[in-house]
């Protein structure tokens, strides 16, 4: 949940909720071969998954781009904004009254994510695994969404 301090057990069994009740484990100990003992860390990301088919979020766009995949995202334009930028990659699509259309190119993109966050939408019904680069333990599963008025600024050529 976010918001909410991400634990291994011993960093579990040393706090405790506000209403006095122990906390359980999130599940962030680290890798065993990471050879980190510094407590937990960020080796998984999860989403919670909406009531939306991906059918349902592409039908309710009149106009829109439906991205497959991101090429790169650097996170450190602004951190304390969460201001990102990056690319998509092997497939951007124009959405027109609902329905799927043609390939575009792959697009630029800045954004605050936080901001962005903030205008979901909706929320698809599955989500999808993705290995994180930076731990060989870690994956990112998140669901489809759709978001409103997020932020292209440029595409490949």
């Amino acid at each position: 949940m976010a918001g909410e301090p991400m634990t291994d057990r011993l960093t579990a069994a040393r706090l405790t909720k506000a209403d006095g009740r122990q906390r359980e484990s999130t599940g962030h100990a680290p890798a065993v071969d990471s050879g980190s003992s510094d407590g937990p860390t960020i080796s998984h990301l999860r989403m919670a998954p909406g009531q939306s088919t991906e059918a349902d979020l592409i039908g309710s766009i009149e106009r829109g781009i439906y991205v497959t995949r991101l090429h790169y995202v650097n996170g450190l334009l602004d951190t304390r904004r969460a201001t990102t930028t990056g690319m998509t990659r092997d497939g951007a699509f124009l959405i027109q009254g609902g329905k799927l259309g043609r390939g575009i190119r792959n697009l630029r993109f800045t954004e605050h994510m936080l901001a962005a966050l903030g205008r979901i939408g909706d929320i698809g019904d599955t989500t999808r695994d993705v290995p994180t680069w930076w731990s060989d333990a870690g994956v990112i599963s998140v669901p489809a969404v759709s978001l409103r008025e997020f932020h292209f600024t440029g595409q490949s050529r």
